[in-house]
């Protein structure tokens, strides 16, 4: 009992330690998934009527395809764990090559854009009821889950692209195989 409750302190004092140290980067990605949001919204509203038709004939056509069963869940899970998988490597890469902060902040914003896309797109096919409760079960719940996992994988390769940037040779090798092992908890 006495070491579980040293763990739970142990672990609530380094999650407050990794807010207090990275808190504004945190708040400033929030943000840009906002602008993000706000520009997915914004994006559906002034597409032309044959986009707009064409997405409402797209999700009514998944719709019936999920109705009728005519969808493979084992297949559809693999293919989102792989591109899960390939965006998160391709994110840290992006994080620690030169483009670095400036990727991320953009690759936020082009998830941001996605996620008010898709909810926009959803409650404009079938009214704002099952609109909502399209986007909730399809999309939000997923990119709820996503977005804190995209956040932590951002401040952490920036750290580590930084911190490489200050160390010796030897100790990069440490530093390196310190951060895959946290991006490699992540995954």
């Amino acid at each position: 009992m006495y070491k579980q409750n040293v763990r739970k302190y142990c672990m609530k004092r380094t999650i407050q330690e990794h807010l207090e140290k990275y808190g504004k980067s945190y708040l400033l990605l929030f943000i840009f998934i906002v602008i993000g949001v706000i520009i997915g919204i914004f994006g559906l509203n002034n597409s032309s009527q044959s986009s707009k038709e064409q997405i409402i004939s797209y999700l009514n056509n998944k719709v019936v395809g999920i109705e009728k069963g005519n969808i493979s869940y084992l297949i559809l899970l693999k293919n989102s764990i792989w591109k899960k998988i390939q965006f998160f490597i391709f994110l840290v890469f992006l994080c620690l090559s030169i483009l670095g902060k400036y990727g991320a902040i953009s690759l936020v914003i082009f998830k941001g854009f996605t996620i008010g896309y898709s909810v926009a797109s959803s409650i404009m096919t079938f009214g704002v009821g099952k609109g909502i409760l399209m986007s909730l079960s399809l999309t939000l719940l997923t990119e709820i889950m996503l977005i804190p996992t995209i956040f932590y994988t951002i401040i952490t390769s920036l750290q580590m692209f930084n911190d490489c940037s200050y160390q010796n040779y030897e100790s990069k090798r440490q530093l390196i195989l310190k951060y895959i092992v946290k991006l490699l908890c992540i995954i």
